[in-house]
């Protein structure tokens, strides 16, 4: 299945390089910094916005990368998911 459908090891690491960067930096500081300074509770509001925020770019781009795997983007997140 890696080798030749729509879900090869170059597309795994395209989608990595690409948009999956965002939601494993969330994961990353939020598990060193529940390490270092403990699990507050006034410190989940921003880890949870953080979240989303990751949650969004990921889908977005991923949509653009490869829409018969997510699915294809409307018009108007076609045009708010530009970086240019």
């Amino acid at each position: 299945m890696l080798s030749g459908g729509p879900v090869s090891r170059e597309f795994i690491f395209r989608l990595c390089r690409q948009v999956l960067w965002a939601p494993m930096a969330v994961m990353i500081v939020h598990g060193v910094a529940g390490q270092m300074f403990g699990h507050e509770p006034y410190v989940d509001p921003i880890m949870h916005f953080s979240g989303g925020l990751a949650a969004a770019f990921f889908f977005s781009r991923a949509c653009l990368i490869a829409p018969e795997l997510f699915g294809k983007p409307s018009r108007l997140g076609i045009i708010y998911s530009r970086s240019d």
